[in-house]
């Protein structure tokens, strides 16, 4: 009887424990990509290796690169940050802010765990909203 009443208990405090733990992917995600945002942003306004520097969106990770484009960029100063699998992001792959000024091309990042959803703006100045 006590087993059983158990087994009921975890089979409703189960999915209450999965939609806590995706949501909170969700968050952390949505606070890396921003961080990143801002770190390569503040690089750029700082002219960092007198470049612009931006952040470049994987199918498995993050990476901040220096170069005015993912593709012209120097490789040897990409820094990889893993993505969360559970969390799907669409909009731009790539945004790249331009050195001393921080501006950049306006966009929209949408991030999903498939039942949320979040969205992290970025203006043609560079400001970052989420």
């Amino acid at each position: 009887m006590v087993i059983g009443i158990l087994v009921i208990l975890f089979a409703m405090a189960f999915p209450i424990g999965v939609d806590f733990y995706t949501s909170y992917q969700l968050t952390s995600e949505t606070r890396l990509l921003v961080a990143l945002l801002e770190q390569a942003r503040n690089r750029a306004m700082v002219n960092y290796y007198e470049s612009d520097h931006g952040l470049y969106i994987g199918a498995s990770d993050l990476v901040l690169f220096q170069g005015h484009s993912y593709a012209t960029r120097d490789s040897a100063q990409d820094q990889d940050f893993p993505r969360a699998s559970y969390v799907t992001i669409t909009g731009s792959s790539e945004l790249a802010f331009e050195a001393l000024a921080g501006r950049t091309a306006s966009s929209t990042i949408t991030l999903t765990n498939g039942r949320q959803t979040k969205y992290v703006y970025v203006n043609q100045e560079g400001q970052i909203q989420f």
